[in-house]
């Protein structure tokens, strides 16, 4: 979620206790709030966004299963195309790795500002949590936190490089967060408290920055997360406001949808975004306990989900992944667990 030192639109506080055990031990945490002050965005210029409406009566998803004793505290899951499943994991600062039958394979970080260590909660005075994963086609991972840097680690998680720095300029960052990977391996990062977009090489080369402050089409204020479909059309997350913008593959702004609210096409709290192979698109709102199917253009055609503990309910949806058969993960910071559903 977001975390973010200066105007109030962050990733969530929460207080918690936790005992922690063994690699495969259950974590119990209390506590689920990590709620931060939120701004009230100035108003968007004068534009009618339609509100969107449910195509026919769409088959409901289901459970297929679910990931939890070995978490603490999930952010962000991610899929490779061999369908393991990677887990960010924020309580005890690791990234955790898992096949397609949710099987453990490896495990690795530790809290700190070291070479293949996290830091995902922000720093005090500041409260909340930052941080997002991705694999390339290579296998290698990527991983963005709140030391305000991207570190790379090979498919064993063995520390490859690392980029970035705190600040406003080309290549540093103020709390790094959603990664996604355009059609030519190029690596988006969004910037959240700069209020940005900057593309690099898998090395970390500089390639370029989309976006700056504001409510207009092609601005971004308090922006999370971001998607990337086949053709290199990628969608982002514009949490701070409640709206999902879409651009082509040469970064020129599409289309947006969205507004404050609970109602159809609405957000309260967006959270991460994904696209399948269709390129529909994916969306977590922890604010509506919900998650929303739209296709490319921001139709809704579902959403599920609601307040509660059972498998097919939520108390705080925030990463999502849809793998190559359509199957969709969602992991839950509150309940410590993933959970995969199909259509």
């Amino acid at each position: 979620m977001m975390a973010r030192r200066t105007p109030a639109f962050s990733r969530r506080s929460f207080l918690h206790t936790a005992a922690l055990t063994a690699l495969t031990g259950i974590l119990t945490a209390c506590g689920p709030e990590r709620g931060l002050p939120r701004p009230t965005p100035t108003p968007a210029p004068t534009r009618t966004i339609p509100t969107p409406t449910v195509i026919g009566v769409p088959r409901p998803w289901q459970v297929v299963s679910t990931i939890e004793k070995e978490l603490s505290r999930p952010m962000a899951v991610t899929v490779d195309p061999s369908g393991n499943i990677y887990v960010l994991n924020t309580l005890i600062p690791s990234v955790m790795k898992f096949d397609n039958t949710s099987r453990l394979l490896l495990m690795w970080g530790s809290e700190g500002g070291g070479a293949g260590q996290f830091q995902f909660q922000v720093p005090s005075p500041r409260q909340g949590w930052t941080g997002d994963i991705a694999v390339d086609a290579a296998g290698d991972i990527y991983v963005s936190d709140a030391n305000d840097r991207i570190q790379k680690f090979d498919p064993m998680g063995r520390f490859l490089t690392e980029w970035g720095g705190h600040g406003t300029g080309t290549g540093a960052f103020q709390f790094p967060d959603g990664l996604a990977f355009g059609q030519h391996g190029d690596l988006y990062v969004v910037d959240n408290t700069n209020h940005r977009i900057q593309r690099f090489d898998a090395d970390g080369q500089y390639l370029g920055t989309l976006g700056t402050d504001g409510n207009h089409p092609g601005q971004f204020h308090y922006p999370l997360a971001i998607a990337v479909n086949r053709t290199g059309e990628f969608y982002v997350t514009d949490t701070g406001n409640y709206r999902i913008q879409k651009f082509d593959a040469n970064r020129r702004f599409v289309t947006l949808w969205g507004s404050k609210g609970t109602g159809e096409g609405q957000f309260i709290y967006l959270g991460r975004i994904a696209v399948d192979v269709d390129s529909n698109v994916y969306v977590t709102d922890e604010g509506s306990q919900r998650v929303a199917k739209y296709d490319p253009n921001g139709q809704l055609l579902i959403t599920w989900g609601a307040t509660g503990t059972s498998q097919s309910q939520f108390s705080q949806p925030f990463g999502i992944a849809v793998d190559r058969q359509g199957n969709v993960y969602v992991a839950d910071h509150a309940l410590n667990r993933v959970t995969k559903f199909r259509q």
